[in-house]
């Protein structure tokens, strides 16, 4: 009998309470313990059911046997387990298994993200996921715990207190490789009388993924950007905290205060151009950051009006490639509004390095008029328009404004 599944576990704790001639109270003390040992584990009674009859129930997915299980599988309940052979190298199979954003395309119950999607895998990166299992959908918090040569490793939670553990491993194979993925379950919902059908249905649902993983690889990936590196999560080093790539961060701030008039009589966009320098600076980069910029932001002068400042400012600092974006004529919001739109943009993945610029040289303007001296600032092409506008663009005054003499603000 010893050769049965669960057999020795019972026969230890009946040994325990039962010598030669036990007595009565020592006996019901062994039966007690016994009934205690199933409730904390009910898969004792399966085991030696299984064993004896072959009729058991539904065990658990087994990992393959010549695989080294992770070490915090232990601290699971319940176990699931999956691996595929695959015909590209061990290298680059971990490579797409690393790019979180894709997993859509291969695994089975994934059902959308809540928030933005993951970038690459790097230890601290947290998303939340909805997983469907058993028809059933569930936001899970993941948080990539583990990252090597080898593989990754995830821990997640899920509703009334479901724990998830999730390795991947990746190992040669000949001129390919192998994926062992392992999963591991507890909380509330593992342990009640459907946690075995969970696990089973977790342990199908990633082998029915890795089936489908050699046509996701096959297909063309999300196009980068010309030029533009693979993003990646970021640790703040003050608080410890990861960034998603796309995450917005000011690293630069420059500002240029102009009290009495320029003699040369310079215009806003010189101004905006020295500004710049000045946050680059400011960065520790230096200027040469400027040239590398996807885009430029500004607020439209009112000294001067430029049909697009930006495209000036890029071409100064040697970015003449760079979107444009401009905010409209009048509102007084146009600082906040370019702020806010450039955030945003690098927050969807559109630019990686923008410029936020604006400038007013309305003293060089009255100097020069009382100098009577005209001014030679840029005057652009009727042809000439920024990539976009942002704002509300129309008339300064309304027409009720207007017929009571209520013109510009400085005078009302």
């Amino acid at each position: 009998m010893s050769a049965v599944p669960g057999f020795d576990r019972v026969r230890a704790v009946v040994e325990q309470g039962l010598g030669k001639g036990a007595s009565l109270r020592k006996q019901v003390r062994a039966g007690s313990a016994l009934l205690d040992t199933v409730r904390r584990d009910p898969r004792i009674v399966r085991e030696l059911i299984a064993g004896m009859t072959g009729h058991g129930g539904p065990a658990e997915p087994q990992a393959a046997p010549e695989h080294t299980l992770p070490a915090g599988l232990d601290d699971y309940a319940r176990t699931a387990h999956a691996h595929c052979d695959l015909d590209t190298g061990a290298a680059a199979t971990l490579a797409y298994l690393a790019q979180l954003q894709r997993l859509p395309e291969w695994v089975t119950f994934h059902a959308g993200w809540r928030g933005e999607a993951p970038g690459s895998a790097a230890v601290g990166v947290e998303y939340t996921q909805v997983a469907k299992f058993m028809g059933i959908p569930a936001d899970v918090e993941w948080m990539v715990t583990e990252v090597s040569d080898g593989g990754l490793g995830l821990r997640g939670h899920g509703p009334q207190g479901l724990g998830l553990g999730l390795w991947i491993t990746v190992t040669p194979n000949g001129s390919g490789s192998r994926v062992y993925i392992d999963a591991g379950l507890s909380g509330q919902p593992i342990d009640g009388p459907l946690g075995g059908t969970v696990a089973r249905a977790l342990g199908d649902a990633l082998t029915d993924s890795l089936a489908g993983l050699p046509a996701a690889m096959g297909a063309p990936g999300p196009a980068a950007a010309p030029g533009r590196a693979e993003r990646k999560a970021v640790r703040h080093r003050a608080s410890g905290t990861v960034l998603a790539p796309t995450t917005p961060v000011l690293v630069g701030v420059g500002q240029i205060v102009q009290r009495t008039p320029d003699l040369a009589y310079g215009d806003p966009s010189q101004l905006a151009v020295r500004a710049l320098r000045a946050a680059a600076e400011d960065t520790g980069a230096g200027p040469e950051l400027l040239a590398r910029a996807d885009a430029v932001f500004s607020v439209a002068p009112t000294s001067w009006q430029y049909r697009d400042l930006g495209a000036l400012v890029a071409a100064a600092v040697g970015a003449g490639a760079a979107d444009t974006v401009q905010s409209s004529p009048f509102g007084g919001d146009g600082g906040q509004l370019v702020l806010n739109e450039a955030a945003a943009a690098i927050a969807a993945g559109d630019y990686d390095l923008v410029l936020v610029t604006g400038a007013e040289a309305g003293a060089t303007a009255a100097a020069a008029q009382r100098a009577g001296v005209e001014v030679g600032w840029p005057v652009q092409d009727a042809s000439v328009a920024p990539t976009r506008t942002v704002g509300i663009d129309k008339a300064a005054n309304n027409a009720a404004e207007s017929a009571a003499g209520l013109q510009a603000p400085i005078n009302m």
